[in-house]
């Protein structure tokens, strides 16, 4: 098991809603991972949690913005759960990101394999997400039917 290990700036009350909805899924973390860094940062934009996973040095960084906590439940274990499948999917896209840009020497082509890439990286992560989930909701119906309401 990945030692967990905490930024420090992390409130005690937000460092128990990470928790709350990270445990359930600490079994997505690979087997290879030996810290996975965790962060709570201010931010505008679109992404709630974002994953860098650094394979080389046996290490994952999950960081979570201030929009994360304001989701309604549903939604921040369906963005833990993403991110977590994004451990085991991203050292694929990273191995094949470098051989497109070692190996394809046409600017368009590199670009156009690079986007097909990510969001067939992107497609395959989320649909794991969707069974993920599917198979928590029909062991925790209550927490499903009082969560959603």
């Amino acid at each position: 098991m990945a030692k967990i290990i905490w930024n420090e700036a992390i409130t005690s009350a937000n460092k128990a809603e990470i928790e709350k909805h990270l445990e359930p899924f600490l079994w997505l973390v690979p087997k290879w991972c030996q810290h996975l860094f965790i962060g709570l940062w201010d931010a505008d934009g679109e992404a709630s949690i974002s994953t860098l996973v650094d394979y080389q040095y046996r290490r994952i960084e999950l960081n979570f913005y201030s929009s994360w906590l304001t989701q309604s439940e549903y939604l921040k274990r369906d963005n833990v759960i993403h991110e977590c499948v994004h451990f085991n999917v991203n050292p694929l896209f990273i191995e094949a990101r470098n051989i497109f840009i070692n190996c394809l020497e046409n600017e368009q082509l590199k670009n156009y394999a690079f986007e097909q890439l990510k969001t067939a990286v992107e497609s395959i992560t989320q649909d794991l997400t969707f069974a993920i989930n599917s198979q928590f909701d029909k062991q925790n119906v209550t927490y499903y039917i009082t969560h959603l309401t």
